[in-house]
């Protein structure tokens, strides 16, 4: 009787604590396309600092990626026709980056962006997912 007593009890606070150790390890892979996405905006800053405009293409860009990305497809900078002088600018999205779906079987695909002010957007294909790991919709 109490060894069924402990089993339910583990049972129970598995049922607790798995979804929650899932929805943890889900955004700490997230961070590597964050990561990612800061260094592309930090070389796009840089670029349009040293030529006047921005560049939508990566090897363009002072950036240095690594070898293997394990989370996400590699970043794509998008060209903003950045103006210093336009506040509005600084909303302008600057890369985009993609979950894979493939190693991704719990949470399915989503796309995180970056804009030139530094938030981060994230949108998916009504997964909630985006919600669950804290980042707002475009």
């Amino acid at each position: 009787m109490e060894l069924i007593v402990v089993v339910i009890i583990i049972g129970i606070l598995a049922m607790i604590g798995l979804p929650q150790f899932f929805k943890v390890a889900e955004r700490a892979r997230s961070s590597e396309g964050v990561s990612l996405l800061g260094a592309v905006r930090s070389a796009e800053l840089r670029y349009a600092a040293g030529c006047g405009v921005t560049t939508n293409i990566l090897a363009k860009l002072d950036v240095d990626m690594p070898d293997t990305i394990r989370y996400f497809n590699a970043p794509v900078p998008n060209s903003i026709g950045f103006d210093p002088n336009d506040p509005g600018n600084f909303d302008a999205l600057v890369a985009t980056i993609t979950r894979n779906a493939a190693n991704n079987p719990g949470y399915g695909a989503y796309v995180l962006q970056i804009r030139l002010n530094g938030a981060i957007n994230c949108t998916d294909a009504g997964t909630s997912i985006c919600s669950t790991l804290g980042y707002p919709a475009p």
